[in-house]
């Protein structure tokens, strides 16, 4: 009887850790894709603004 009750507290513990690692692994997702966002607007709206005052730098 003691064994059945075992079992199930650590079937009870393992499902608690891996519902945690399952979140963890979802916010560190969302985390990766807000920065890549993030990086992608940089590249898109900044670089080309630096890359016209370099060009303007140089002209003159």
């Amino acid at each position: 009887m003691d064994d059945k009750v075992y079992i199930t507290q650590m079937e009870s513990a393992y499902n608690i850790i891996e519902d945690t690692n399952k979140q963890l692994d979802d916010k560190a997702m969302k985390m990766i894709t807000l920065i890549s966002a993030m990086l992608a607007l940089q590249v898109n709206f900044f670089l080309p603004s630096i890359n016209n005052m370099v060009k303007w730098i140089l002209c003159c």
